[in-house]
């Protein structure tokens, strides 16, 4: 858990990535970025959106039963995903470039809106459709160990806490110290509540995510990525991890979204069949690239 006074210092950074008026703005596209671990969060004025999809064809591309156009409670257009009560829910993912990118950094975000009542699953963590993907497809996710692995993957987790559960992310960096020995499967990172309390994840109002990611140097340790859960507009949590190998070959750069719905663990598991029918609504699929001498973009992205 951070100190108050990490926690106040990361809330301050953090504060750059809500709207801000232009004067503001500049003052953190100027930020040193040798001033953080991680560099500071990237103002929306350095990011080039690439990939803004509407809310039908995101829910096209699932081609899954449980997965519809649909519209959430307050009438927006959203992604409506239902997990069906007292049997198995297949994982419903989608795999694939966001058109032509190949980028060494990017940021992908998400709202996402759960039913008041969802029941979050007491054995362990599930998956929610937010996070990014580069390399080749095929060995990147899915119990693959680094040794075997085309590709990296970061998506965004919850695990279980109490009633509630606490957003994660759930990372397949090459240079992981995995959860089991054999580093079959990705790394859970938790996101950490900046006012020092535990965090979790809300449920019967708009949540939004914003997700990270920089690739390394393929001859260094020197990638890192960041989240940020944001409540009212608020940022509530988050979690900013450096010293990761995402890859160790120049092609493999961020392809585009790796977006999986998975209410949790082994889907054959009656203790992993949801309790009840329940539906989740999802909005704003965004991806956006940060231009050069953004700060918190490695050296080899700020060229003269």
């Amino acid at each position: 858990m951070p100190t108050i006074l990490h926690a106040l210092r990361l809330s301050l950074v953090l504060a750059a990535l809500l709207p801000a008026p232009a004067s503001l703005a500049a003052t953190a596209a100027t930020t040193d970025p040798s001033a953080m671990t991680a560099g500071a969060p990237w103002p929306d004025t350095c990011l080039t959106p690439v990939w803004s999809p509407d809310e039908d064809k995101v829910a096209r591309w699932f081609a899954s039963p449980r997965v519809r156009p649909g519209t959430a409670p307050d009438g927006s257009r959203a992604v409506e995903i239902t997990a069906q009560g007292g049997q198995p829910n297949p994982i419903a993912q989608i795999l694939a470039p966001a058109g032509s990118l190949k980028a060494e950094a990017a940021r992908i975000s998400v709202e996402m809106l759960l039913e008041p009542d969802y029941a979050f699953n007491p054995q362990g963590s599930a998956k929610f459709p937010l996070g990014l993907w580069g390399g080749e497809k095929g060995c990147l996710s899915g119990g693959c160990g680094a040794a075997r692995q085309t590709g990296f993957s970061v998506r965004l987790t919850h695990r279980q806490g109490g009633d509630r559960a606490a957003p994660s992310l759930y990372s397949y960096h090459l240079n992981r110290a995995g959860d089991r020995g054999d580093q079959a499967y990705g790394k859970g990172l938790p996101l950490d509540g900046l006012s020092g309390a535990p965090v979790q994840v809300p449920t019967g109002r708009w949540v939004r995510f914003v997700l990270d990611v920089v690739l390394n140097h393929p001859d260094r340790e020197d990638g890192w990525m960041r989240a940020l859960m944001l409540v009212d507009g608020r940022p509530v949590a988050a979690r900013q991890t450096g010293g990761l190998r995402f890859r160790d070959r120049a092609e493999w750069q961020i392809r585009g979204p790796i977006l999986t719905d998975m209410w949790g663990g082994d889907i054959k598991r009656p203790a992993n069949f949801p309790p009840r029918t329940e539906r989740a609504w999802y909005r704003g699929f965004r991806i956006a690239v940060p231009g050069q001498r953004c700060p918190g973009t490695p050296g080899f992205l700020q060229k003269d």
